[in-house]
C-alpha cells in the first residue's frame, strides 16, 4: 500500500523521510539545479519481511520532466530507474495492475543482478561477456543501457508526462520510486535472480508468447482471437547454462509477476513496449 502526500515546503518534512539524493544536471528547458522534494510516498514494509512503513520523498521533477535521448546518460539514478519502469510498463498498466509494484520491483532487479557478477556469470565462467554497461566500473545508470532496455529510448522515458493524464503518471512515478527504494534497501527478490523479462498475452492467451496475441503486429494468421498484448503476466528469465560455442547463457524462466486488474477506474490503451 502507498499513501502519497505532496509536500508544501522542506521545511515541513518530518524528520524519519528518506529523501531520494539529486544530481545537477542540464536538460531540454533548464538547468535544473536543486530541487526539493514535492511529494511523499509512504510505503508498507509488511509484505516485505519488515514491520511497520518507510516514508519516501522525492522531487516529480526531477524524475519526470523531459530529457534530451543524449542527456538520459547524465541522470540521477533515481531518474533513470522511473523512466526505465514507466517506458517498460507504461503508467496505465503499472496503476491498473493490482501487481504493479511488484513488477515494478523485478524489472529494477534485472539491472540489479546484471551488475552483479553472482547474478550475470553464476558459474563463474572465465571470459563470459558482461552486460554492457554492467560491468567492472558499471553503475546502474550505465547498466540499464537503452540499446538492451528499449524502453529508455522511447517517449515514455523522455517525456513521460505527457504518456497519461497526469494522476495516472504520478500515481505511477510513486510506484517507480517505492520500487527503487524496496530494490536499493535489499528488500526484495521478486525474480530470483533474473536478469531478463518479456511481457506476454492476457485475455483468452494469458501466459502465451505476445506473437500469438490478437491484432498484434506479427503474423495474423497465428494470433488467438480474444488475446489481448497488453494485459498479461511479466516473465522474468535468468541464466542458468553458459554455452561455450556460442559464448553466453542460456536463459531459463525464474518467476513471472500475474496481471490483476486492480480496483481502479483505470483503462489500459496503449502497449508498454511502444
Amino acid at each position: 500500500m502507498l499513501v502519497v502526500q505532496l509536500l508544501g515546503c522542506v521545511g515541513a518534512m518530518p524528520e524519519s523521510v528518506a529523501v531520494m539524493p539529486q544530481r545537477r544536471v542540464t536538460d531540454d528547458i533548464e538547468a535544473m539545479g536543486e530541487r526539493a522534494p514535492d511529494r511523499l510516498v509512504t510505503i508498507d514494509l509488511e509484505p516485505w519481511g519488515r514491520r511497520g512503513a518507510e516514508v519516501v520523498a522525492y522531487s516529480a521533477f526531477e524524475v519526470l520532466r523531459p530529457v534530451k535521448r543524449e542527456n538520459l546518460a547524465l541522470q540521477s539514478e533515481l531518474s533513470v530507474a522511473v523512466r526505465l519502469v514507466l517506458s517498460e510498463v507504461g503508467p496505465e498498466r503499472l496503476v491498473a495492475n493490482a501487481h504493479g509494484l511488484q513488477e515494478a520491483v523485478g524489472i529494477l532487479e534485472t539491472v540489479r543482478n546484471r551488475l552483479d557478477p553472482a547474478g550475470s556469470n553464476p558459474l563463474g565462467v572465465d571470459g563470459a561477456p558482461d552486460f554492457p554497461g554492467c560491468g567492472p566500473g558499471g553503475d546502474f545508470v550505465s547498466c540499464a543501457a537503452p540499446s538492451e532496455y528499449l524502453g529508455l529510448l522511447t517517449w515514455r522515458a523522455l517525456r513521460p508526462e505527457e504518456t497519461a493524464p497526469t494522476e495516472i503518471v504520478e500515481q505511477a512515478a510513486d510506484l517507480a520510486v517505492a520500487a527503487w527504494w524496496l530494490v536499493q534497501n535489499d528488500l526484495t527478490n521478486v525474480t530470483a535472480g533474473a536478469t531478463s523479462y518479456v511481457h506476454r498475452c492476457g485475455g483468452a492467451a494469458y501466459g502465451m508468447p505476445t506473437w500469438r496475441c490478437d491484432a498484434h503486429m506479427g503474423r495474423p494468421d497465428r494470433d488467438i482471437a480474444g488475446a489481448d498484448p497488453y494485459a498479461g503476466p511479466v516473465l522474468f528469465k535468468g541464466p542458468f547454462e553458459f554455452d561455450a560455442r556460442r559464448g553466453f547463457y542460456r536463459l531459463a524462466p525464474t518467476k513471472w509477476v500475474e496481471y490483476e486488474v486492480a480496483d481502479l477506474d483505470t483503462t489500459v490503451d496503449a502497449s508498454p513496449w511502444l
